[in-house]
């Protein structure tokens, strides 16, 4: 139902197309999403690091096969900079983005 899969019992000839707050919370508390981060955040790219900034690049490498621009940089950083988020929160968020899941 989260998805509006539809109804078995029922025959609809085009599905209908909704995002709805449950599909977000969804994701958000999903425990394969959670598994996930924590697997990416121990790559070794990101282990050997030696400042922020560069995870975040290649993160975004990993993730959307490009570089952060400077609005997505700054907008890491200051992310970054509250002391109750840490980098797998922020690799899940990106992970629950429209940039990782649709394909331009």
């Amino acid at each position: 139902r989260t998805f509006d899969y539809p109804s078995p019992n029922s025959s609809i000839g085009s599905r209908s197309q909704t995002t709805v707050p449950q599909q977000a919370l969804w994701f958000f508390n999903n425990p394969f999403l959670s598994e996930a981060s924590a697997r990416i955040e121990r790559r070794p790219e990101f282990d050997t690091a030696i400042d922020d900034q560069l995870k975040i690049t290649n993160l975004y490498l990993l993730l959307f096969s490009r570089e952060p621009n400077a609005s997505e940089s700054s907008a890491i950083r200051n992310f970054l900079s509250d002391p109750e988020t840490n980098f797998q929160d922020l690799i899940h968020v990106l992970l629950m983005s429209n940039n990782f899941i649709f394909v331009n």
